[in-house]
């Protein structure tokens, strides 16, 4: 069964152009729902004139919302909340779930707008995911869980029940948090990481168990 939330009436351009938008790319060119894919963009101030799978990278300038639809695809949670701001407001998000993942009960998945879901994850029930997620596969995202906008996961992150994430948080890779536990907001933790009890401060966390290593 394909999961798409928002299909695309107009044709897409990926926002940005490195490693987190070409694998964007071909999950969206390899899965069942193939969409138009017409250009990647950079912004103006790191625009160059090039090639990246095949199709051209323009400046952000040149995005046209009236005739077409955006993902951001940056790495940093951060960077796509910046960038989100600063996109034209009539802006349309696409939303993508790759039809190669286990939605228990997809009739009560919330996903926001711009959020991407790779290949390969396990979501339970009532789940809720914000606006402007990239979710890596293989993740295990549990039940009653709430991961906020700008959320950003690494391949494996693994979630107990009642979670509750907050904005721009970054997972690194094979993350696990116990249930229960609560992430505040710009929060950032480290690959491998594992998280016993709640981290409510901004900051960097890694170990086991992750405690706080740095602003």
């Amino acid at each position: 069964m394909t999961y798409i939330h928002r299909q695309l009436e107009k044709p897409l351009c990926i926002i940005g152009a490195g490693d987190a938008a070409q694998s964007l790319y071909f999950v969206l060119k390899h899965g069942e729902y193939k969409p138009e894919i017409k250009a990647f963009l950079e912004s103006d101030d790191f625009f160059q004139s090039r090639e990246v799978c095949g199709l051209p990278v323009k400046p952000l300038s040149d995005f046209d919302p009236q005739n077409e639809q955006a993902l951001i695809a940056l790495g940093s949670s951060q960077a796509r909340s910046q960038m989100m701001h600063a996109m034209p407001h009539d802006t349309e998000y696409a939303q993508f779930i790759h039809p190669q993942n286990q939605i228990l009960s997809p009739e009560d998945l919330e996903i926001g707008e711009g959020s991407v879901l790779f290949p390969y994850c396990i979501v339970s029930r009532q789940v809720t995911i914000g606006k402007h997620a990239l979710i890596m596969g293989q993740s295990i995202l549990g039940h009653h869980c709430h991961f906020g906008d700008f959320f950003t996961a690494g391949a494996q992150l693994n979630t107990g029940g009642n979670c509750q994430i907050g904005e721009r948080v970054f997972c690194g890779m094979s993350v696990s948090l116990r249930d229960q536990v609560r992430v505040g907001n710009d929060v950032c933790v480290g690959m491998g990481a594992v998280v016993l009890k709640s981290l409510l401060n901004p900051g960097v966390y890694w170990g086991n168990p992750a405690v706080w290593q740095k602003n």
